[in-house]
């Protein structure tokens, strides 16, 4: 594979680059569900503490005040949360009820997150 890219007059490292990755590839050693940042079903959410925490403290008073203070400041912001966390929604679903691209999703989702588990000391 080496001789072939010389032929054409490819970069030298990008050729040698290549051929390091096909190998690996060829081994076996390579597991394409993790290049493309998919998850098997029986790993956890990185939200899976939050999810847990609103399903079990649902009527819980910081809990609720929390949702007020997000829908005051934010209402795209309390969308979201309650699109993933109170309707379980996926990213598919949320970016196309809010018009959105899911890596804005996920920055606003992070903060949620964020801003959650110190409010409610999860």
């Amino acid at each position: 594979m080496l001789s072939l890219f010389v032929l054409l007059k490819v970069d030298l490292t990008i050729s040698i680059t290549f051929a390091v990755f096909a190998a690996f590839i060829m081994t076996g050693r390579s597991n394409v569900t993790e290049w493309y940042l998919w998850k098997s079903h029986d790993e956890p959410s990185k939200y899976q503490d939050i999810i847990e925490y609103i399903k079990y403290n649902e009527l819980d008073d910081t809990l609720l005040e929390f949702e007020r203070k997000v829908k005051e400041r934010s209402n795209l912001e309390y969308l979201i949360y309650k699109y993933k966390f109170k309707e379980d929604k996926t990213f598919v679903e949320m970016s196309e009820l809010l018009d959105m691209d899911n890596p804005r999703i996920v920055e606003h989702l992070d903060k949620i997150a964020f801003a959650i588990r110190l409010y409610c000391g999860i």
